[in-house]
């Protein structure tokens, strides 16, 4: 399972990015598992190709430009800044419209460093990764009703009301939010910062279930030989984290891999507050 902490730190060694300058190259982080035709969120990095580290500064704005195979403009938008691992590295979202399957392009434009890009991306005709407007898969996941709270998470502090319910629960009590992360395997910085953020927020949505599910049923890390939850393979997960927002009807209304603002995920679970 690919993790984005993982990628974080070999983004020079990615092979996915190329760019039109010598110093600096357009890394793009989404799981392409996770791309089909309609909206998808769409994150990328700028690797500094002399020190071999992310460039990270929030005050550099940057546009993204979606084209077709052959290069002409289709969508452009500005990006919005995320720390990924907080005061180390960052990350820019996208939020495209891919018309239809096929292969496309992006490129990023800079005051700094000019245009950078193109990098490919396929929208599939049936990605893996459930998708805004599919119904939830209602997975039925480990509790504190049958095993003790440290055997279901590797958070150090965990919020015990995240492993009341099954997910196949919440989503029939609905609306829900479902978070997928391995805290230990996914180097806390990363997949910390977002159950972090999910646990700050929950407060503030009461009419939502929320639950944080570990990607493996080990939850001291990727032992040798080490199983994944059934969940993982329900929902078509390539990677981890990723987050869920699903509607009193099922029906998922929002997705976010790997990182999202404290406003990002206030606007989503809005929408299916009840």
């Amino acid at each position: 399972m690919k993790r984005l902490a993982v990628w974080l730190g070999a983004a020079s060694l990615s092979l996915a990015a190329c760019s039109s300058g010598a110093d600096f190259a357009l890394v793009v982080a989404s799981s392409p598992e996770g791309i089909g035709s309609g909206p998808h969120r769409i994150l990328v990095a700028v690797n500094d190709l002399t020190s071999g580290e992310l460039v990270s500064d929030p005050s550099i704005e940057v546009t993204g430009i979606l084209r077709n195979e052959n290069g002409s403009p289709i969508d452009e938008m500005a990006g919005e800044f995320l720390w990924a691992l907080p005061e180390t590295a960052g990350v820019y979202a996208f939020d495209f419209h891919f018309p239809e399957p096929a292969t496309y392009q992006l490129t990023l434009e800079t005051e700094p460093w000019g245009t950078l890009g193109p990098v490919g991306l396929v929208a599939l005709d049936d990605p893996s990764v459930v998708g805004i407007g599919d119904d939830a898969p209602r997975s039925e996941t480990r509790t504190t009703a049958t095993h003790d709270l440290a055997e279901i998470t590797s958070d150090p502090d965990p919020d015990p009301s995240l492993y009341d319910s099954s997910i196949d629960e919440l989503i029939d009590a609905g609306p829900a939010v479902v978070l997928f992360s391995s805290y230990v395997d996914c180097r806390a910085e990363v997949c910390g910062t977002l159950l972090g953020q999910l646990k700050a927020l929950t407060p503030e949505f009461s009419g939502i279930g929320f639950a944080h599910v570990e990607v493996f049923e080990t939850v001291t890390g990727p032992e040798a030989g080490a199983e994944l939850v059934p969940a993982v393979s329900e929902w078509g997960l390539p990677s981890e984290p990723w987050l869920f927002v699903i509607d009193d009807l099922g029906e998922v209304q929002a997705r976010f891999e790997g990182a999202a603002s404290d406003g990002d995920l206030r606007s989503a679970f809005g929408l299916v507050e009840p």
